[in-house]
């Protein structure tokens, strides 16, 4: 980043390093395999959490629910839901395995399941791990 963009964005108000570490996370995604993959997800799992408080967010995601929901089992999705997008703050993974009578790590695993079938609907063919 040259001194005048530093500059431009301290006057603006943004510090220049979250620019900087915005931007690495960015081409991290672009990668092929398994380090572009990771990233993907994570920024999947980061728009998920950002849906209880961001209505943009919650959009975006109920949308590619509605795209994939086929492709999964509807279990897989409705943990999804109570997970990330029901109710007013995220449940507790234990006190949700015991709602849905399922073990702890079932939960997870089918959250990464729904995560990993959002990948394709938000990034395209980049989406697919080829890998």
């Amino acid at each position: 980043m040259t001194h005048e963009a530093e500059k431009a964005y301290r006057a603006a108000g943004i510090d220049p390093e979250q620019v900087k570490t915005a931007i690495d996370y960015l081409h991290q995604m672009e990668q092929r395999g398994s380090e572009g993959q990771e990233a993907r997800r994570a920024f999947v799992r980061a728009l998920a959490e950002l849906a209880r408080e961001n209505n943009v967010a919650k959009t975006a995601i109920e949308n590619r629910l509605e795209q994939i929901s086929g492709q999964l089992a509807p279990e897989n999705v409705d943990t999804f839901r109570a997970y990330y997008l029901d109710g007013d703050k995220r449940p507790n993974p234990r006190s949700l395995s015991r709602r849905l009578y399922v073990d702890v790590g079932t939960i997870y695993r089918r959250n990464r399941k729904v995560i990993d079938a959002m990948i394709v609907p938000f990034f395209g063919v980049d989406g697919v791990d080829f890998v």
